[in-house]
């Protein structure tokens, strides 16, 4: 009897133990990354995190991690989370919010909170909301290796909002920060900043972005996956299709260290090079129309992939000999028409 109720009180005990948290920490070089941990902080300079088990905390440096997955969050996060993916990006911001004011004892979290209801509200298109979110980030929690992600969403804000000037000096600013913020921040206001003047000298830029993947390649495949698509970008313009191809299934190579709108980007990218590559043929478009196609049903909260991505289907189906293939170019060329009036792409459409 005295063992039955020893362990019926060691049970309850360990019923009201909080559950061991099981974070994930992911790499920017692609590899392995470390889960089961604790993350106590992210920082500029360092993840701080504790092994399942071990008391004392250890440390990697900011400019290795690419992302922190918790586990241990809100409902309100889970909530945002889930309006993120599914496109409800100012519900999804709203909460976001709510969760950061939940996570005060996670530091990491809550700026991370902050910074994900800054993202959304871009992506929702209320550029000045967010802004004045990154700003809040600033402000809040000065030391979090979320600040220049911030940074550059104020820049890309601007940009998006119909200011190049205070993108540029937003970038500009991001620049001169990198010795503090870190190296690969340098990288990445090089990489807009060059972006603000592709149009106007095209091989200028080209030399720039080949110059940016190389030296980026091995230690921030992220930042050169994005110059590799502007370089497959400035080699379209050029009808340097072949060329083109080829960067963008280097992309593709390395997706999963890549953001999904690159990713996005890339498939749109490929579509587009294969399509238009002259005297394309059967392979070739099918290939074509299902990387566009990808780009839809995979990537549809990558709102500024999606345009393309229905031109090129559309125009894919005008060529690819398969059922319904009228009806489906029509209703292709018509959402781009429909949901994305003011966009290029509608122009196109527009023309058949």
């Amino acid at each position: 009897m005295r063992k039955l109720v020893i362990l019926t009180v060691l049970g309850a005990f360990l019923a009201v133990l909080p559950e061991a948290a099981a974070d994930t920490i992911r790499f920017v070089d692609g590899r392995k990354p470390q889960q089961n941990v604790e993350v106590m902080n992210e920082t500029l300079d360092s993840i701080e995190y504790r092994l399942a088990g071990v008391r004392q905390t250890q440390k990697y440096p900011s400019a290795k991690v690419l992302d922190v997955v918790y586990t241990r969050t809100p409902d309100d996060y889970q909530v945002a989370t889930d309006n993120f993916d599914v496109g409800a990006y100012q519900d999804a911001a709203d909460l976001f919010l709510v969760a950061a004011q939940d996570s005060r004892r996670q530091k990491g979290l809550a700026a991370k909170c902050i910074y994900q209801a800054g993202d959304a509200l871009m992506r929702a298109g209320l550029f000045s909301d967010a802004v004045s979110t990154f700003e809040k980030l600033e402000s809040s929690h000065a030391d979090s290796r979320y600040i220049p992600e911030a940074a550059l969403g104020t820049g890309l804000a601007h940009l998006r909002g119909g200011s190049a000037s205070k993108a540029k000096a937003s970038f500009s600013k991001l620049k001169s920060n990198s010795s503090k913020y870190g190296e690969r921040w340098g990288y990445e206001a090089d990489l807009q900043l060059q972006m603000l003047s592709e149009s106007k000298d095209p091989a200028t830029a080209l030399t720039t972005y080949r110059r940016l993947a190389k030296e980026t390649q091995s230690k921030y495949p992220t930042v050169a996956n994005q110059a590799k698509l502007r370089i497959g970008r400035v080699l379209i313009s050029s009808k340097q299709f072949d060329e083109a191809e080829s960067f963008f299934r280097t992309i593709l190579e390395a997706r999963t260290v890549s953001a999904p709108d690159v990713v996005a980007g890339a498939y749109n990218g490929l579509g587009t090079s294969l399509r238009n590559k002259p005297g394309a043929g059967d392979k070739e478009l099918r290939e074509a129309l299902y990387a566009h196609l990808r780009v839809i049903v995979s990537f549809e909260g990558v709102v500024s992939e999606l345009p393309e991505a229905l031109y090129g289907a559309g125009k894919c189906f005008q060529k690819v000999p398969v059922e319904d293939a009228a009806n489906r170019s029509r209703r292709m060329l018509g959402r781009v028409i429909n949901e994305f009036g003011n966009s290029s792409w509608a122009a196109k459409a527009k023309q058949g």
